[in-house]
């Protein structure tokens, strides 16, 4: 089973590089074209981004 480091991204719309760092948190970038979720537990991504 893979574990998971960090799980963040790069927006390819504004730059912007958000991270999720709790369960849960769900964060969205500043235009609002990519979204995180899920910190360690589990990997949630949305949006046109960057790993």
């Amino acid at each position: 089973m893979e574990r998971i480091i960090s799980n963040k991204v790069r927006c390819k719309k504004c730059g912007e590089i958000i991270k999720s760092k709790n369960r849960h948190d769900f964060i969205t970038c500043k235009c609002g074209a990519v979204s995180v979720d899920g910190d360690h537990d589990y990997l949630k991504r949305s949006g046109d981004y960057e790993d």
